[in-house]
């Protein structure tokens, strides 16, 4: 399908589905045009040529540019606590992530003319794709649809989203604080948040708190890293099924751990319930940057990998490196198609970490199943069909025929 909004510098895109033949007559599901927001925006003539009305509708704010909140305010309403309580706990390029109680909230600085950690702030289009992804994933580790209907495809393993938003003004002098704590013990990469002016943007993203990432967690034996894996294996089935959907960028600062009392994880897959064995820890997948999917409403939601080359430039023999060149290999360069095999490579890029990154006490023999994993793991056309794999058997049961 034509891309809609494939601005020259983006990255992210939503493309809508393209007409079928002899469908001329019947209205199609777009996404409303730019000039349809204009229309709504009153005496924000400069704002209004961007796609932020846009990204606030897909945030469910109001689509008026004067109404957009503070992120006190924003982040008050939906954490029901004061900044005072929060920690910086990461940063990328992006931005900056924060814990707060419960929940994790990420701060990307959008539609400035500032550059932002050596890059171009992100366009609202560009986040608009991020947004859509995370609140379609988030639907699916609701066992219920908002109708009150039983999801056929389930999966507690989508971090959850509990709001996104767009806010404005200087950046909170709570938070500047705490990144400044940040910045004293483990020395930022990233530029100083006070530089932001009064009318900068942000996009803000609220998830639940899902632990630890891999890189930091130590897991304890073979059974819990069978159970990652199986747990990583069927959260991404269930949204290959439920959406087309790939993460992409599955490396070991995007898979999140916790441990939690010892009980049953149920998925459902094409309507079949599935239960997976616990060990005790559950598994989140996190950070939908790079990731693909088709919405609801038909349209596809990717990102254009080909516009950053620098990813694909790695060193030879780095898996991750290596990883991204498997990815573009499977999708032949073409970032808005559905290409599963890219599910079941980061399976491969997990399992050889698992081998070799981390200190997991193993028997020789377990070793060679976790090696035979990650050989037959390239051969699988999406991680739907790595389910039935010798490493994960007896772990799961289904009740039902898949």
């Amino acid at each position: 399908g034509g891309l809609q909004a494939q601005l020259s510098s983006n990255r992210l895109s939503i493309a809508e589905e393209p007409e079928e033949a002899g469908a001329e007559d019947e209205p199609t599901q777009e996404l409303p045009t730019l000039a349809e927001e204009e229309e709504e925006v009153q005496d924000s003539e400069a704002l209004a040529l961007t796609g932020v009305p846009r990204l606030l509708r897909e945030c469910g704010q109001d689509p008026d540019v004067e109404l957009i909140p503070s992120m006190e305010a924003f982040l008050a309403e939906h954490t029901g606590r004061t900044l005072d309580e929060a920690s910086k706990i990461g940063e990328g390029t992006f931005g900056e992530a924060f814990k707060s109680g419960g929940c994790v909230f990420k701060v990307i600085p959008i539609e400035g003319e500032l550059e932002v950690n050596g890059e171009p702030q992100k366009e609202a289009e560009e986040v608009r794709a991020e947004v859509v992804i995370a609140l379609e994933l988030s639907r699916l580790s609701q066992e219920e649809g908002s109708g009150g209907a039983p999801n056929a495809n389930v999966a507690p393993g989508f971090i959850g989203t509990r709001a996104v938003g767009v806010c404005q003004g200087r950046y909170p002098e709570t938070l500047v604080a705490r990144w400044e704590t940040w910045d004293e013990e483990n020395t930022s990469e990233n530029d100083h948040p006070g530089m932001f002016p009064e009318g900068q943007l942000y996009a803000v993203f609220l998830f639940e708190d899902g632990g630890r990432d891999l890189e930091r967690f130590q897991l304890r034996s073979f059974e819990e890293a069978r159970s990652l894996l199986l747990q990583v294996v069927l959260t991404l089935a269930v949204g290959e099924e439920a959406c087309e959907f790939e993460h992409r960028d599955l490396h070991w600062g995007n898979v999140l751990l916790r441990r939690c009392p010892e009980r049953e994880l149920r998925f459902m897959l094409r309507g079949v319930p599935i239960t997976v064995t616990g060990t005790g820890m559950e598994a989140a997948l996190i950070d939908f940057t790079l990731s693909r999917l088709r919405t609801s409403g038909g349209d596809v939601a990717f990102c254009n990998l080909a516009a950053d080359p620098e990813l694909f430039k790695g060193p030879k023999g780095d898996v991750q490196a290596d990883t991204y060149r498997r990815m573009r290999s499977c999708t032949k360069g073409k970032w808005e198609g559905h290409a599963p095999r890219t599910n079941a490579l980061w399976l491969h890029y997990l399992a050889h970490i698992l081998l070799n990154q981390k200190e997991i006490p193993m028997t020789e023999e377990q070793k060679h199943e976790l090696k035979t994993f990650r050989k037959t793991s390239t051969t699988y056309t999406c991680a739907a069909d790595m389910l039935w794999d010798d490493l994960f058997t007896g772990l799961w049961v289904s009740q039902g025929s898949l």
